[in-house]
């Protein structure tokens, strides 16, 4: 009985989601994702959770699947798939700042062409030769909220870090800047 509480308990979940008339992303970013702030890339996520609660100033919670991809010129390719939750501040005139952690499946795709030597001396060819990593991360964000334009939501940028592990059996730290924008959901 208990292998099967977990599938029962996700396929629940799924039914109470399908079930709400509430859109499934509360809204969508898209923006360049800089390693080391040279190596360009993008990276978009969509929040599937939002709480907003405000006393003095509006304050945000949210929770967002992402997806991304960078190259860095003659080392690699990486792509990356994760999730990010950020807790934002909003002040009257929409100036916003932010705080957000995450992690996330990093891949890497080595440049070049890549080779290995068998145990009888035979070189041949690696296909797609990477590595599977860790990349937790975590920064700051600073924007500007958006109250009139219809779908365009807010414009920001973030400074920020995370790690590569195992990247030669330690952790390889890296910095990463963001400008992006983020987009209402249709109500």
């Amino acid at each position: 009985m208990k292998p099967l509480l977990l599938p029962l308990l996700v396929c629940l979940s799924a039914t109470a989601i399908c079930q709400s008339k509430a859109p499934l992303f509360k809204n969508y970013q898209i923006s360049y994702f800089g390693k080391s702030a040279f190596h360009p890339g993008i990276k978009a996520s969509a929040s599937i959770y939002e709480s907003t609660w405000s006393r003095k100033q509006e304050k945000r919670f949210n929770v967002s699947p992402m997806l991304g991809v960078y190259y860095h010129k003659g080392n690699h390719t990486g792509i990356f798939a994760g999730t990010e939750a950020s807790y934002r501040v909003i002040y009257k005139k929409g100036f916003a700042w932010e705080v957000y952690g995450g992690v996330a499946y990093l891949r890497t795709f080595l440049a070049g062409h890549t080779y290995e030597v068998d145990s009888e001396g035979d070189v041949s060819s690696v296909p797609l030769a990477g590595s599977n990593q860790f990349m937790p991360s975590m920064g700051i964000g600073f924007g500007k909220q958006n109250q009139q334009w219809k779908k365009l939501e807010r414009v920001y940028g973030r400074v920020g870090g995370y790690f590569q592990y195992p990247y030669n059996t330690t952790w390889l730290p890296n910095l990463n800047i963001e400008v992006g924008v983020s987009f209402k959901t249709q109500k």
